[in-house]
């Protein structure tokens, strides 16, 4: 943390690029393209009631760009926004990662409203809003969790829009396949998981929940070894409904 804390100081301390936004990427990108450490995932995703509620699935490894001086500022500094907001959040201290993960989003937001956000920053928005939404299901409820979840699956949707060329096999969530790693499609499966597992606790099973859950099933199943965990466990919410 006092590692992110310095690189904040020195970023905003550096003269700055002014307010222009950092530039949209030529071609598709993602954070698929930096390393990041691989960690387990916490836990299995299988819905459950009450005390057996695991709860959703959050993005836990920090994020290393392989080349960092290649990287607009403005970028740089929101990543390691996004570092810090992990270690509060495994420290379990919500309100700052909160708000952290919040400064990302709303300066994305900010961004995006102007039509100049690269799909890097509309990854890293998705995974800050889907932590958000793990905060919200743990600290208020599963409708303010859904809404971060949604958020979340927004930034796919926007990404998919500019991608070339585009073409999805999939109803509920656009993903164009050839220009999205698998990776990336594992980690939108996550928050389209967690999207749906806050509608199931809430009562809303209908037609839209049953589509989504075939829609994980159909990007775990193409991106994952058949023995896969996943896979069973998305058959075992499928078969919940």
């Amino acid at each position: 943390n006092d590692a992110f804390d310095s690189a904040h100081r020195f970023l905003t301390t550096t003269p700055s690029l002014g307010q222009q936004s950092p530039k949209v990427d030529d071609c598709v990108s993602s954070l698929s393209s930096l390393s990041s450490a691989v960690t387990p995932l916490t836990h299995i995703d299988t819905y459950h009631e009450d005390e057996c509620d695991v709860g959703p699935r959050l993005f836990n490894a920090c994020i290393v760009p392989q080349d960092a001086m290649s990287l607009d500022i403005d970028v740089l500094q929101l990543i390691i926004a996004y570092n810090q907001a992990l270690v509060y959040h495994a420290c379990d201290n919500y309100a700052l990662a909160s708000q952290l993960y919040k400064f990302i989003t709303g300066t994305i937001g900010t961004y995006m409203s102007s039509g100049n956000v690269s799909s890097t920053l509309m990854h890293l928005a998705m995974r800050a809003h889907n932590n958000l939404g793990q905060i919200e299901y743990t600290e208020r409820s599963e409708a303010y969790a859904q809404t971060e979840f949604a958020n979340a699956l927004m930034y796919v949707r926007n990404h998919y829009n500019k991608s070339p060329c585009a073409t999805t096999t999939t109803s509920t969530i656009p993903i164009n396949n050839a220009t999205t790693p698998a990776q990336q499609q594992l980690e939108i499966a996550t928050v389209l998981s967690n999207w749906c597992r806050a509608r199931w606790m809430m009562g809303d099973i209908d037609q839209t929940l049953d589509n989504a859950l075939h829609d994980v099933l159909q990007i775990r199943t193409a991106n994952l070894r058949p023995e896969h965990h996943d896979i069973a466990v998305t058959h075992f919410n499928i078969g919940r409904l």
